[in-house]
Parts: structure tokens; sequence; C-alpha cells
């Protein structure tokens, strides 16, 4: 059985060309295997846009490589037929936009986390404001409290997170970035 890692949020990608794919390589992590899968790709002049083969699997184990790519549509069949091929390489699928056009995830690594390994929960806008209305609407000045107490807890995670980045204002740190 294989351990799934985890996806890091980064690799969901906004699909704004048809032809872009995701490419799930199951292989062997042997010396130069993610090299020669490479190699094919390049081949192909197929256009990287993120790979994901998280912690790398120890050596001599099976992992998952998922590859979010833009390659021409006659060259599908062509790069899966020959990444297969490769001795360590159990299985490769093309896969398409789960939302056509408009969204590609990598559905083989999960639970979705960030950089730095923490889980993420995903929440639409719509799905947070029936939660905060719910909450004051059901527990009046309660919910409130809970909401300011919450807020303040999660402000001071934050400026902690911010501090080990050695950022000392928001307001200053955003003037260098925009």
């Amino acid at each position: 059985m294989i351990e799934i890692k985890p996806l890091i949020i980064g690799n969901l990608v906004h699909v704004d060309n048809r032809d872009i794919k995701g490419i799930m390589v199951r292989l062997v992590n042997t010396p130069g295997a993610l090299a020669e899968v490479l190699s094919i790709l390049a081949k192909y002049n197929v256009d990287i846009l993120a790979v994901n083969f998280p912690g790398m699997a120890a050596t001599g184990k099976l992992g998952i490589l998922f590859i979010i790519a833009r390659l021409s549509e006659s060259d599908y069949e062509k790069v899966k037929s020959n990444i297969y091929r490769l001795d360590s390489v159990e299985n490769v699928e093309i896969i398409n936009p789960q939302i056509e056009n408009f969204l590609l995830v990598d559905l083989y690594h999960l639970p979705i986390v960030d950089v730095r390994g923490e889980r993420l929960l995903l929440l639409t806008e719509d799905n947070m404001k029936s939660l905060v209305v719910d909450l004051r609407k059901r527990f009046r000045e309660g919910g409130l409290a809970f909401l300011y107490h919450q807020g303040l807890f999660t402000g001071l995670l934050l400026a902690d997170i911010y501090k080990g980045w050695r950022i000392k204002t928001l307001e200053t740190h955003c003037k260098r970035i925009f």
C-alpha cells in the first residue's frame, strides 16, 4: 500500500488553456528516476507548471509524481507511453482539469497542507459568512464574544508567525511588496 503524501496548496492551477493537463506517474524512487521522466517531457517540449513528489518517497519505495504541464493534445499518448516504458514506472495517467477550462487539482496527495505542513480547510466566502452569521444569530452576545476572542487568538498566532519571518510591522512589509 502506498502512503499518500500531502498536497501543497500551491499545486492547484487555474487552467486558462485547454492544453494544460496533469500527468500522474506512479514510480519506484530510484536514482535518476525523476530525471528520466523529466527528460521525456523535455523531448516533447512540455511546459512544466508544477511538480509534486512530496517528501520524495524513500529510495526503492513506490511514490506518486504529479506534474501539471502544458503540452499539445497530439503528444499526450506519446508522452504517456514513453514514460510508461521506463523501468521504474508502474503506471501513468493523463488527468483532465476537474472543472473544465478552469481548475486542475492534484488529488493524489491529500490532505491539503501549506508549505509548513499544516493542514488546511478550504471554505468558500459564503460558507464563512454563513458560519459567522449563524453563530451571531444563535448565540447573540455569547457568539459575538466567541468571534472576538477567536479573532484575537488568530491575530496573535499570525503575529508570532510574522515575527519568525522578521516582519516587524505589516504596514512596512506591505509597502515593500506593493
